[in-house]
């Protein structure tokens, strides 16, 4: 008998967010996330561009900063402005896409600090479990969002829920929500991601914002409240 061919099982789609703004300092609140096929990939590509860091006489001289990156990875308002420039060209090249959604910190004035991340999460994580219904989307947040992980989790579940009715179509993926450990490659670079972003949005024309020029041809999409 002809032998019966083996489908794999989707690949599960990994989505870090992270979150900047919650301080309510800046005029501007939101939450960037990074989607993700190859977690594997991505992991060592970064690790190589931190091993890298070893042979460049500038900042291998930065013992604490050199300390951190191997203790707790990359952190954008830890590091150095130069290194930041650094790391915003070693991002754009490795493979993942990114989302963010943001919104004027008036806008959200009159939400507490739950409310206004899962407003602003919706944007991103609606459209992307709509738009993978039939694969399992492995949400992690950063240390920033673990106060709302009861929440998101939640939310996650419920939207499939909502999109289920509002599509008419089988919604089989899974939703599952995490931390994300210490060195964590995709919450790393959400962080980035985030902090490039704020820094754009907070002053178009400052240094800092050229880091997220490089970012943003082919990786970013934004959504605005």
């Amino acid at each position: 008998s002809a032998e019966e061919s083996v489908v794999a099982p989707p690949r599960e789609l990994v989505l870090a967010c992270d979150v900047f703004g919650l301080d309510r300092r800046s005029r501007v609140m939101g939450v960037s996330c990074v989607a993700v096929d190859q977690p594997d990939e991505l992991t060592r590509r970064l690790g190589e561009f931190k091993a890298t860091l070893g042979l460049d006489a500038i900042f291998s001289s930065d013992a604490r900063l050199v300390a951190r990156l191997k203790r707790s990875g990359l952190s954008y308002d830890d590091d150095p402005a130069a290194f930041r420039s650094r790391a915003a060209d070693a991002l754009a090249v490795l493979p993942w896409d990114g989302y963010v959604s943001f919104a004027d910190a008036d806008y959200l004035s009159a939400k507490n600090n739950e409310e206004a991340v899962l407003a602003l999460l919706r944007g991103v994580l609606f459209d992307r479990i709509r738009g993978l219904f039939d694969r399992p989307v492995r949400v992690v947040l950063s240390p920033r969002l673990a106060p709302f992980w009861p929440s998101v989790s939640e939310s996650a579940t419920d939207y499939r829920q909502e999109i289920k009715s509002m599509d008419k179509v089988s919604v089989v993926g899974t939703s599952t929500v995490h931390m994300g450990e210490l060195n964590n490659a995709a919450v790393e670079v959400a962080n980035y991601l985030g902090g490039l972003t704020a820094a754009r949005l907070s002053n178009p024309d400052g240094a800092e914002a050229s880091g997220f020029l490089r970012v943003y041809p082919n990786k970013l999409r934004q959504l605005h409240d």
